[in-house]
């Protein structure tokens, strides 16, 4: 219980924010990352028995690859995505961050397949995606 109260509830919190800004703005605030890096540093410091090595891991499987897509295909994924996913690889380790990247680009890709609708210049928030990605593996973890 104190797993979801001090780590899911504020995780959804802030992916709430970011997918309102997402959508908004077309911004996923750096603010709203570092208060995320903030809280989730102290809580590991003194509360989990996590190692620092499993969430830098985490970083870099969540973000190396959507950088990777950044970097071959220029603004298919924005900033605040990775930042955003490097966060939740630093909460929640690689191998939840690998399986939620694989989940949001499903979820992304059968919307954008379904729809056929982007916003104006091509953008799809990926924001919404990862809220709602890491929302059913939430889920079936619990159950």
């Amino acid at each position: 219980m104190t797993n979801i109260l001090f780590t899911v509830l504020p995780t959804i919190c802030i992916l709430f924010i970011a997918t309102y800004t997402d959508i908004k703005c077309k911004i996923i605030s750096n603010k709203l990352i570092a208060v995320g890096f903030g809280y989730f540093i102290i809580y590991q410091l003194f509360w989990l028995n996590t190692s620092i090595g499993f969430s830098l891991l985490g970083v870099l499987a969540a973000t190396g690859i959507l950088y990777l897509f950044a970097l071959f295909n220029s603004g298919s994924v924005g900033g605040g995505d990775i930042k955003l996913m490097a966060l939740l690889g630093f909460i929640y380790g690689w191998e939840f961050s690998i399986l939620l990247l694989l989940c949001t680009l499903f979820l992304a890709f059968f919307w954008a397949l379904c729809t056929r609708k982007l916003n104006e210049n091509g953008f799809l928030p990926m924001a919404p995606f990862i809220c709602t990605a890491f929302l059913i593996m939430q889920l079936i973890i619990f159950y």
